[in-house]
């Protein structure tokens, strides 16, 4: 459907669910909200070839960016104290699982509390790539 169409009724039965369809012209994108309060939001975007450029990389990239962020954790890690640690142990833990490592490895490294263990898994972790 194109941009600027005016709908009489914008609520369309989609999988027997009455969506609202609102048209915005921002970032040509076309976004389907629900009418009522079930959670379905669709979008559909029109990517630049830049812009899908940007993406491909990304998602061809996760694994060292990942890895560069978990380094990151790690020396703050060194630095942090009481709450404040605490708080990077969770970053540190999303960071493994995403990294894809054991949850039990995770744990280990989580009960230890020690930064250097950390340390040593990243780099046996950029020795793989």
């Amino acid at each position: 459907m194109p941009y600027g169409r005016v709908l009489r009724n914008p609520v369309l039965p989609i999988d027997g669910l009455q969506v609202f369809v609102d048209f915005r012209k921002f970032n040509r994108s076309l976004v389907i909200e629900p009418a009522r309060h079930e959670e379905l939001v669709i979008m559909a975007r029109e990517h630049s070839k830049y812009q899908q450029r940007i993406i491909k990389n990304y998602y061809q990239n996760r694994g060292a960016i990942s890895l560069q962020r978990l380094s990151e954790l790690v020396t703050e890690l060194y630095l942090s104290e009481g709450k404040k640690r605490e708080q990077q142990w969770e970053y540190i833990e999303g960071a493994l699982q995403k990294l894809e490592i054991p949850t039990p490895r995770i744990e280990h490294l989580r009960q230890q509390d020690d930064p250097k263990l950390l340390a040593n898994l990243v780099e046996e972790l950029m020795a793989k790539q």
